[in-house]
């Protein structure tokens, strides 16, 4: 397992993972990749079709978030599911009731979902 540091961004994280891309199109292998984000995965989409790889027949790619863009990616990118809301509201509940601390009582764990679509294959 290799592991490709980037930055956040599509295009770096595009630019961050081409060369492990074409190592493995040149030993013809098929790759998976998790993204730190669905915008970090659309970077993977467009690095793959630069080298003439196609999404998921040669690379698999998960994102992260769920963004409403992640569906119109194509094909359509599996990505986990954050609760975007939920977590705001945690946020500014904890910010209204710490009153300048921060224990570790003060943790939020929310759940996160798959949801699987066509970058993972069939």
């Amino acid at each position: 397992m290799e592991q490709v540091s980037s930055g956040w961004s599509m295009a770096a994280a595009g630019a961050g993972v081409r060369g492990s891309l074409r190592s493995a199109r040149e030993a013809g292998e098929r790759v998976g990749v998790f993204a730190c984000s669905d915008e970090m995965a659309s970077g993977v989409y467009a690095a793959a079709a630069t080298l003439g790889m196609t999404i998921p027949r040669d690379v698999m790619v998960v994102g992260f978030d769920d963004v409403r863009e992640a569906r119109w990616l194509a094909p359509p990118l599996t990505t986990v599911r954050q609760p975007i809301r939920a977590m705001a509201a945690a946020a500014v509940a904890l910010l209204d009731s710490i009153e300048g601390r921060l224990d570790a009582a003060d943790d939020v764990v929310l759940p996160t979902s798959l949801v699987v679509r066509a970058s993972t294959g069939p």
